[in-house]
């Protein structure tokens, strides 16, 4: 059975650039974890959606790719991208939601 994350906010974004590279050393190649290689010489995907109000934070885990030049065959799979297709946003900021909530404007 195959897991899939969701990770939401800024915390949670944050969250999954230091969570991911753990699970690819410490479970590689797992595909309870990862999604299969698309084409040869692409990385593998975490099974990870990436939710967040504001672009800045999920631009900067697209942008990240981790490994791709180890040279062991265990840390070789410590290589992966997350899929943008797998991410959502918003071009405004959240930051006045809840004030214009409470005031009831």
């Amino acid at each position: 059975m195959s897991t899939v994350f969701v990770h939401v906010g800024q915390a949670g974004c944050q969250l999954a650039q230091a969570l991911w590279p753990t699970l690819a050393s410490e479970r590689p190649c797992s595909p309870d974890l990862f999604c299969p290689r698309a084409t040869p010489g692409q990385p593998p995907r975490p099974r990870a959606v990436l939710v967040d109000g504001e672009p800045k934070v999920i631009e900067a885990a697209l942008a990240e790719r981790r490994g791709g030049s180890r040279s062991t065959k265990v840390e070789a799979w410590d290589d992966f991208a997350f899929d943008p297709s797998a991410a959502a946003w918003s071009q405004s900021g959240r930051g006045g939601n809840f004030a214009l909530g409470y005031a009831g404007d």
